[in-house]
């Protein structure tokens, strides 16, 4: 069968045939192969259980863990790392700021996207076995559940998610938390 015969005709907008026509020029390849790739990888990603969606929002949170200098470890060894630290409340208070910190970032680059937030405490904490928000009249509703995580990693989880909100312009109303869940509701900021 030629090639010829193997191909199809697809509409594409004007706006987007004109986007992927500059990529494959400043990529130096042709239209048609820019297409293909690409249409390849989104099979790929499909095959592997992902959405578009998610990809775009997995990209996002990877680039916000670059910009913000965050390394992954094994969860072994934050144990070992929490284990030799004789003051909770202090590293709470670290995980406050580094959260605050992802927050005013995911506020100013992502317009405080509460779906980025959530694929954020999906993709960079793989102990997380849920997590969901919610936004209710006037509060967000934030929930993470583990089955991992201590006492002292859930404290600190609950210190670094109370800081993102933060940063995103939200305050703490109330909280419920036991080993390995938060359950936390927040309010905006009022000027």
């Amino acid at each position: 069968m030629s090639d010829i015969a193997r191909k199809k005709l697809v509409y594409v907008s004007e706006d987007v045939l004109e986007k992927l026509s500059r990529l494959a020029y400043i990529r130096g390849e042709s239209l048609a192969k820019l297409l293909d790739r690409v249409l390849r990888q989104v099979i790929e990603a499909f095959e592997m259980g992902y959405n578009i969606e998610e990809l775009v929002n997995l990209l996002k949170v990877v680039e916000v863990e670059r910009k913000l200098g965050a390394v992954f470890i094994p969860h072994e060894a934050l144990e070992a790392v929490l284990k030799d630290n004789a003051n909770p409340g202090e590293l709470r208070r670290i995980f406050y700021e580094a959260g605050r910190s992802y927050g005013l970032y995911i506020r100013s680059k992502y317009n405080g996207s509460l779906d980025i937030v959530k694929s954020f405490l999906e993709k960079t904490r793989w102990d997380l076995n849920e997590v969901s928000i919610l936004q209710l009249e006037g509060t967000v509703r934030v929930i993470c559940l583990s089955t991992l995580m201590s006492d002292v990693e859930t404290s600190i989880m609950l210190g670094f998610i109370e800081g993102l909100m933060n940063g995103l312009g939200y305050t703490a109303i109330r909280e419920e938390v036991a080993r390995g869940i938060i359950v936390a509701d927040f309010k905006p900021l009022t000027d």
